[in-house]
């Protein structure tokens, strides 16, 4: 049975990768480069800060394999990152921003980071019934936008970036079991 999971997940990624869209009810990441609702509907997973931190952890041994710094965490980037994990559950889908939504910059703005240069990645994978589950699509997710290939490399770079120093990362399940993740990023 395990084999045939991993076997799966496998091909999920391999399809992933050949299309940044993703497959439709499964895995979909869309990010983008750097640039200068109702909470109902999502309900935070009790292990939602620790899902956020062991991506933080497998985002900063990528950066040190690419001889780059840690980015440190920032609580404010990942205020915005929930909110916007809110309007995307709540209807919008996975954008970069929804109908009546500030664009990135002003919704990182409003948390009260200062900043020169922001950028996001964003995703969601489904269905996650258990945090086994969560875990293990989070970690499918940033493997996906890991093994980018220029052009088509926008999480990488944000990912790698040499420009951002700081990250929040916002992690939640709606009640239809879709797992979204957002990741903010500034200088």
């Amino acid at each position: 049975m395990r084999k045939t999971y991993y076997a799966l997940i496998a091909i999920l990624l391999l399809l992933l990768l050949t299309a940044c869209t993703g497959l439709p009810g499964k895995i979909t990441i869309l990010g983008t480069p750097s640039t200068t609702t109702t909470s109902s509907q999502v309900q935070e997973m009790g292990g939602e800060q620790q899902l956020a931190q062991q991506l933080l952890q497998n985002i900063n041994q990528d950066r040190a394999a690419n001889h780059l710094p840690a980015l440190a965490w920032e609580p404010r980037l990942q205020g915005s990152g929930r909110q916007h994990n809110l309007v995307m559950a709540a209807g919008c889908g996975l954008q970069h921003e929804c109908p009546n939504e500030p664009d990135l910059g002003k919704r990182i703005s409003q948390q009260g980071v200062h900043w020169l240069a922001v950028g996001e990645n964003i995703g969601e994978a489904n269905p996650i019934l258990s945090s086994t589950d969560a875990s293990r699509m989070l970690m499918a997710i940033h493997k996906g936008m890991m093994d980018e290939k220029p052009p088509d490399d926008g999480h990488r770079q944000n990912l790698l970036s040499k420009n951002f120093h700081r990250i929040g990362i916002a992690v939640s399940i709606d009640t239809s079991h879709t797992l979204w993740v957002t990741e903010d990023f500034a200088n």
